[in-house]
């Protein structure tokens, strides 16, 4: 990611599509946090305190946009991307996601 520093964030989106097996059936309620990781981490991974939430359906793909309280962490250089994170163990909130997913981040 290139250096955001100086830069006045616009807007930023995720990208990312839910795929059609495993997990539950229904809709999920998934949470995006953002995380100081710039590669995979060993164990489970930490996360900062923004978040925003969406709802996903069976193989559903969207762009979520982002909330503005992620903006400054962008900007200084210690938010490194955004994880899906859920505090649950429930099978209520069980979703696999796709491996990749694509960030996308407007400034001026």
């Amino acid at each position: 990611m290139p250096s955001l520093s100086g830069k006045t964030i616009t807007q930023i989106r995720m990208y990312v599509h839910r795929k059609n097996v495993g997990g539950n059936a229904a809709p999920v309620t998934t949470y995006f946090k953002p995380h100081t990781y710039t590669s995979k981490p060993s164990g489970a991974p930490s996360y900062q305190s923004p978040q925003t939430t969406a709802s996903f359906k069976l193989n559903e793909g969207k762009w979520i946009t982002i909330p503005s309280s992620f903006y400054a962490g962008f900007v200084s250089g210690s938010y490194k991307g955004i994880g899906i994170y859920i505090n649950s163990t429930s099978q209520n909130y069980y979703a696999k996601f796709d491996a990749t997913a694509k960030l996308e981040i407007t400034y001026k």
